[in-house]
């Protein structure tokens, strides 16, 4: 209890209130931009590990390595679906995915869900990825680029971000070359 000068009793309404308004407050949205961060970074992660795990995969399966009985050669849509199952709890039709040889022409980008599901708008997904033939014996490389629209609600309250623009999303991206050695 709090004593003023009459010598009247009285309590301290409102310091609590304000106390959680100038610390608490401030103090939730660090927190949650906190997590918020660390999810993005997870993001990212998980896209380097997805783009590594499908440009090893088409490089391991070789350029044409149909010979002597083998039929490893490979397609574009088998890589995205590779890529697909890397990437757990990414969001399929908000992943892009570009697959570039070093000779011939590039499959995408694509929404990985319409590439894995042979959709009209990836078409060139059905093809051999790297094309067969490609001009340039081994040792020839392979990349492979993801990217990711990463919702980030947090990110429109940080100073810096742009003047009358809410930005929301920010795109996480990663890319792989493999080298194919036969």
């Amino acid at each position: 209890m709090f004593r003023d000068s009459t010598g009247m009793t009285r309590g301290r309404k409102g310091s609590t209130m304000l106390e959680f308004v100038l610390f608490g407050v401030p103090t939730l949205f660090l927190t949650l931009s906190v997590f918020q961060a660390s999810l993005t970074m997870w993001q990212y992660h998980t896209l380097a590990e997805a783009a590594a795990t499908g440009a090893r995969y088409a490089a391991t399966h070789g350029s044409d390595c149909s010979q002597n009985g083998n039929t490893c050669t490979t397609t574009g849509k088998q890589v995205a679906a590779v890529i697909e199952n890397a990437a757990l709890g990414m969001d399929p039709t908000k992943v892009n995915v570009t697959m570039t040889p070093q000779t011939g022409s590039a499959i995408g980008p694509y929404t990985l869900s319409n590439c894995v599901a042979g959709n009209a708008q990836a078409t060139g997904c059905t093809g051999n990825f790297p094309p067969s033939g490609s001009s340039g014996a081994p040792p020839n490389t392979i990349t492979v680029k993801v990217t990711y629209a990463a919702n980030n609600p947090f990110a429109t309250f940080w100073p810096g971000v742009g003047t009358g623009m809410l930005q929301r999303s920010v795109t996480v991206g990663a890319a792989s070359t493999q080298e194919i050695m036969f």
